[in-house]
């Protein structure tokens, strides 16, 4: 059992990154990415963004609170200039399995 236990602490995290990499490959894809875009996010320059109030709007319904999506939001805003770029967003979502599902 501690055997099985063991090879389990491993394995999971393992089943982890290959499902935020499925996702995320899945969701740069062009169908579903301009299905995100198209919903609430913003091109500017040609460069796909996303500001704090339209991810609250979009993940409303997640089941996270707003302290959460919020802080959320500032950890995986990288360059801090308020607004999610299309690899910041892609990134958040593909880590958070509360949010990802709710765009499944």
């Amino acid at each position: 059992k501690a055997q099985i236990a063991s090879m389990l602490q491993v394995i999971k995290p393992l089943q982890q990154a290959v499902e935020r990499q499925r996702w995320e490959d899945h969701f740069r894809s062009g169908a579903r990415r301009a299905d995100i875009i198209r919903h609430f996010g913003t091109i500017t320059n040609g460069e796909f963004s996303v500001s704090l109030s339209k991810f609250l709007d979009a993940v409303a319904g997640a089941g996270l609170g707003v302290r959460q999506i919020k802080a959320l939001f500032v950890e995986f805003d990288a360059d801090g200039n308020g607004m999610l770029d299309m690899e910041e967003f892609t990134t958040l979502i593909s880590k958070n399995k509360t949010i990802r599902s709710h765009f499944d």
